[in-house]
């Protein structure tokens, strides 16, 4: 049985997607998964992401793991086994992934920037088998009466994707998406909206507002 680290299968999957064309709107392959004008396309995109090489309709079209490295290998992409697992001889570069709109980030540092299109990150190659496994993995240590922090290092799993796979948590406020909820509420305060009906309908603290209203 092949062996291979977590970000291999999704790294094969993304050449192969690229190697057939198989781009909703643009790809030139008759027979790819998803044929769609340039306004279905982005209207997709508004919907289910613009990372479109990860939606379930073009997943689920995916030929076995050893297909599409027999594909990539005729393309002059070359596979090597180190230690018992399975890797690029060279890890592969991939195309940036537009963004049909300008998006702003708030970093963790508070730090604001506008960016129309970003780079293929580890946290996207990661297998989403593996991902949705640790994650619901350390939810159960969670039920049992594990630490979250604990938990999380056991499954090799973060916050976000056990959020993301049913787990609750405290609710506590993130600086990002205050920051986020006070911007909205300055633009409906521009519209005559009342700033006490805001705030509740925000689920807002008055103190948060007043320490990042000055932010904009």
């Amino acid at each position: 049985m092949m062996r291979y680290n977590c970000f291999f299968k999704e790294m094969v999957s993304r050449k192969f997607i690229e190697h057939a064309d198989w781009h909703p709107a643009f790809g030139k392959d008759y027979y790819r998964p998803l044929d769609l004008s340039v306004g279905q396309f982005y209207t997709k995109c508004a919907k289910d992401g613009y990372d479109w090489y990860r939606w379930t309709e073009v997943k689920n079209s995916l030929p076995p793991l050893l297909e599409m490295m027999d594909v990539l290998e005729e393309s002059g992409y070359r596979f090597v086994v180190r230690d018992g697992i399975t890797d690029f001889t060279e890890r592969p570069v991939f195309e940036m992934v537009q963004c049909g709109r300008s998006i702003e980030k708030i970093s963790k540092h508070l730090v604001r920037s506008v960016i129309d299109r970003h780079p293929v990150l580890n946290g996207m190659l990661f297998d989403s088998e593996i991902k949705k496994r640790n994650a619901l993995s350390a939810i159960r240590l969670i039920e049992q009466g594990e630490t979250v922090k604990d938990a999380l290092k056991k499954c090799k799993s973060s916050y976000p994707s056990i959020r993301q796979f049913g787990y609750k948590g405290t609710e506590r406020q993130n600086p990002r998406k205050t920051i986020k909820k006070v911007k909205k509420v300055l633009f409906a305060i521009s519209t005559g909206v009342k700033l006490k009906t805001l705030l509740k309908e925000n689920r807002l603290g008055a103190w948060s507002y007043y320490r990042y209203r000055g932010y904009f």
